[in-house]
C-alpha cells in the first residue's frame, strides 16, 4: 500500500509539472500580494492592524488556498474518469486508495507551496507593524488550510464527480463564506471559523478574540487544531470508503 501511494505521488508529481500548472502556481503565489498592494495604494488612510490582518488572512488562506484546491483537489477523480484511466487504476491492488491519497498529497503540496510564498509577500506588502509574526501565522494557517480543504474538496470530487467544481464553489460560498461569519453555534463546524480563531490568538486580534469569547467562551489554540485534525481524518476516511464502494460511470467507447 505504502509503495503504491509513493508511486502515485511520484507519477503525479512528474505529470503535473507542466508549463500550464507552473503558470497557475505563479499566479496563485502572486495574486494575493498584488491585491494587497492595490488595497494599500487605494487606501486614503492607514488601515488599522486588526482589519489589515484579517484582510491578509482572507486573501492568502481563504481565497488563495481555495482557488488552488479547486483546481488541483476537486478534479482528482473526475480527471481520471474523463481520461478513461480510472477503470485500469481500480483494477490494480490498492489502486483506488493509492490514487486518491497520492492525488490528495500532490494537491496539498502544490497549493501549500504557492500559499507559503503568497503569505510572505502579503505580510511584506501589508505595512503591518509586525510583518514577521503575521507572515509566520499566515504560513502556518496556509498549511492547516491546505490539508483540511484538500480533504473536503477531494470528498466533493468523489461524491459529485460529474459537477464537482460547481458543488465545491457553492459549498465554499455558503458554508465557509456565509455560515462561518454568522454569530451562531453552526459556524463552529466550519474550517474558516477555526482558522480565524487561531489567527486571532497568534496575531493578538483583541476585537476578534473578545467577540469569540463572548459568544462561545474561550477555546485554546490546541483545541482548534485538534478539531481540524479530527475533521480532516473523518473527511478522508469517508472519502476512502466512498471511493472504494462507489461505482463510477466510465465511458469505454472509442
Amino acid at each position: 500500500m505504502f509503495n503504491a501511494i509513493l508511486q502515485v505521488i511520484r507519477f503525479e508529481g512528474r505529470r503535473t509539472r507542466t508549463n500550464g500548472r507552473v503558470g497557475i502556481w505563479l499566479a496563485l503565489a502572486a495574486f494575493p500580494s498584488l491585491l494587497m498592494i492595490l488595497l494599500q495604494a487605494q487606501a486614503r488612510q492607514t488601515i488599522p492592524n486588526e482589519p489589515l490582518a484579517l484582510m491578509a488572512f482572507y486573501l492568502v488562506v481563504e481565497v488563495g488556498c481555495m482557488l488552488g484546491l479547486l483546481l488541483w483537489a476537486t478534479p482528482a477523480i473526475g480527471s481520471e474518469l474523463e481520461a478513461q484511466t480510472w477503470i485500469y487504476l481500480a483494477l490494480r491492488p490498492h489502486g483506488k486508495t493509492a490514487t486518491l491519497i497520492g492525488k490528495y498529497v500532490i494537491a496539498t503540496a502544490w497549493t501549500a507551496s504557492a500559499g507559503l510564498v503568497s503569505a510572505a509577500g502579503v505580510a511584506f506588502f501589508s505595512r503591518h507593524p509586525d510583518p514577521r509574526t503575521l507572515a509566520a501565522a499566515l504560513m502556518a494557517l496556509v498549511l492547516l488550510s491546505s490539508v483540511c480543504y484538500a480533504a473536503l474538496y477531494v470528498l466533493i470530487g468523489v461524491v459529485f464527480s460529474a459537477r464537482a467544481t460547481v458543488v465545491a464553489v457553492v459549498y465554499t460560498l455558503l458554508f465557509e463564506g456565509v455560515l462561518s461569519s454568522i454569530p451562531a453555534t453552526i459556524n463552529k463546524f466550519t474550517v474558516c471559523y477555526r482558522l480565524r480563531a487561531i489567527l486571532a490568538e497568534w496575531v493578538e486580534l483583541d476585537e476578534v478574540r473578545t467577540a469569540i469569547k463572548e459568544l462561545f467562551g474561550y477555546e485554546p489554540v490546541w483545541q482548534h487544531m485538534a478539531y481540524l485534525a479530527l475533521y480532516t481524518t473523518i473527511v478522508l476516511t469517508i472519502t476512502l470508503v466512498v471511493v472504494r464502494y462507489k461505482e463510477f460511470p466510465v465511458n469505454t467507447d472509442a
